[in-house]
This record gives structure tokens, C-alpha cells and sequence, in this order.
């Protein structure tokens, strides 16, 4: 129970300085405003990672992944273009933190050796 009022109170922790990093651009706190979202960036290389590592919750995770950033295309269009490339890098990398989860997801089952399946029955009457 623990670990998921965790991850619920970091989904809303990490939801909140989106919201906050308009306001901090249309109030002219560009470098504020460019150091929330390399927090949130921070943050979601957290939960990307403890996603894959603990197999649990990637779906939820690569969702939360892409509606951030839809979030900051939205925003993004917002801006003028001198305050857009920080944002580009952000979104870049986004864009490889949910293909990470993507692919770990849908990887082939990694195969566990076994010596018994290369022993060949002889003897036993399999011609």
C-alpha cells in the first residue's frame, strides 16, 4: 500500500509544475520556468526507471510519459521561438523514455538455459 501511495503522490507531485511552468513563462521567469521542466524531466527518468526495473506499472507509466509530453508540445506552441529548443531536448527526451518502456514491454521473453532440454534421449525409443 505503501509504495502506491508513493507512486500516486508522485504522479501528482510531478503533474503540478507543468501547470506551474506556464504561468512561470507568461510571467517572464524563463530560467525559473526552464528549471521546473528539467525537474519534471528528472522525474520522469525516476519513474521510468523504477518502472523497468520493477516490471510494474510501465503501462500507466509510458501513459503519464506521453501525456506529459503532449502537455509540453501544447505548451511549446505557446512560447516564442527563443524559448522553444530547451523544450525540444525535453520532449526528445520523453520521446525516449517512453520507447525504453515500449520496449521493454514488448521484448521477447529473455530464454533461461536449461542443460536438460540439450541432452538427447537415447535408448528410450524415440528412433
Amino acid at each position: 500500500m505503501r509504495r502506491r501511495a508513493r507512486r500516486r503522490k508522485l504522479r501528482e507531485v510531478r503533474s503540478q509544475p507543468l501547470d506551474g511552468v506556464h504561468q512561470q513563462f507568461n510571467k517572464g521567469n524563463i530560467q525559473q520556468a526552464q528549471a521546473t521542466v528539467q525537474d519534471i524531466l528528472k522525474y520522469d527518468a525516476m519513474a521510468r526507471d523504477a518502472a523497468i526495473t520493477s516490471h510494474g506499472k510501465m503501462k500507466q507509466t509510458e501513459i503519464v510519459l506521453r501525456e506529459t509530453q503532449r502537455r509540453l508540445e501544447a505548451l511549446k506552441r505557446t512560447l516564442s521561438v527563443n524559448d522553444r529548443p530547451p523544450l525540444n531536448e525535453v520532449e526528445k527526451k520523453l520521446e525516449q523514455f517512453r520507447q525504453d518502456i515500449l520496449d521493454e514491454m514488448f521484448a521477447p521473453p529473455k530464454k533461461q538455459s536449461n542443460s536438460h532440454s540439450d541432452t538427447v534421449h537415447r535408448g528410450i525409443g524415440f528412433g
